[in-house]
């Protein structure tokens, strides 16, 4: 039979080797708080690093100085295309869609870019469909907006608009930092694949002010932009060709397939 100091013994074991479970058991516990802790942390880095790289496509740059980008892309895209003022295509085309847009507005780049090309190639340049541009200056954009569209109507006049509008984009910097100065202007309009002498790309206030036409035409646009209801860039209208485009119906874009397939899609079941 144990003795008394046996069992107090005993009893001590279990003691020590209870407490040194429960430490053990709380080590591990730390080690995957720790281990979560840390995976935590990585996926936070690589998803700073996926979206800052998104938000650096070299594509889209500012380009204060150095060379223009995308004006190979600009040529092959609108190569063989009827241009006339705003308007892409062939004027005899059932359908027209109208694109409301601001040159400063990223997802108006992001469309140009990526999905332009299908919508292009799929409806202009098979003429079912022509395309226009409205230029709107979004009140939160601030003036490089009204500076880059006062420019885009003056060569809208010599029928290459869509020539400076896909530049623009391909060199797009982030919207309302100030740097659509006379210099970047200029670059642009000297990069695009068309004679553009004498295009005034002076961005200030008082040379905008100063054509009274491009003002018209502009206060044109703004109005259709609210009799539509445009509450966003880019937007799209589409209607009959030859009908006053303020009876075009918005077309409502959703996430569930691109934006070129929906337009396609859309242009394809009209019934004007």
């Amino acid at each position: 039979m144990a003795t008394n100091d046996q069992k107090q013994q005993a009893r001590q074991r279990r003691e020590q080797a209870q407490a040194a479970a429960l430490a053990a058991q709380k080590r591990n516990r730390n080690i995957q708080i720790l281990g979560g802790l840390v995976f935590t942390a990585i996926i936070a880095v690589i998803l700073i690093v996926i979206i800052s790289g998104s938000n650096n496509d070299t594509r889209g740059a500012a380009t204060g100085k150095g060379d223009v980008r995308g004006i190979t892309e600009t040529k092959d895209l609108l190569a063989g295309v009827k241009q006339e003022g705003l308007t892409l295509g062939d004027p005899k085309a059932p359908v027209t869609i109208v694109e409301f847009l601001d040159v400063q507005c990223p997802f108006c780049r992001e469309h140009q870019i990526d999905q332009q090309p299908k919508v292009i190639n799929q409806l202009v340049k098979t003429g079912k469909a022509r395309l226009t541009m409205q230029p709107v200056a979004l009140p939160q954009m601030g003036e490089d907006s009204e500076a880059g569209r006062t420019v885009l109507m003056r060569l809208a006049k010599q029928n290459v608009a869509w020539n400076f509008a896909n530049l623009f984009y391909w060199n797009q910097g982030d919207e309302a930092t100030g740097y659509v100065t006379d210099a970047y202007l200029k670059k642009l309009v000297a990069a695009v694949p068309a004679t553009t002498t004498g295009v005034t790309t002076s961005a200030s206030e008082a040379d905008r002010n100063a054509d009274a036409a491009i003002k018209t035409s502009l206060a044109k646009i703004d109005k259709l932009n609210d009799d539509l209801g445009v509450t966003g860039t880019p937007s799209f209208a589409i209607g009959k060709t030859g009908q006053p485009a303020s009876t075009y119906k918005i077309t409502e874009l959703s996430g569930s397939t691109s934006a070129a397939d929906q337009l396609i899609a859309a242009v394809n079941g009209f019934k004007g």
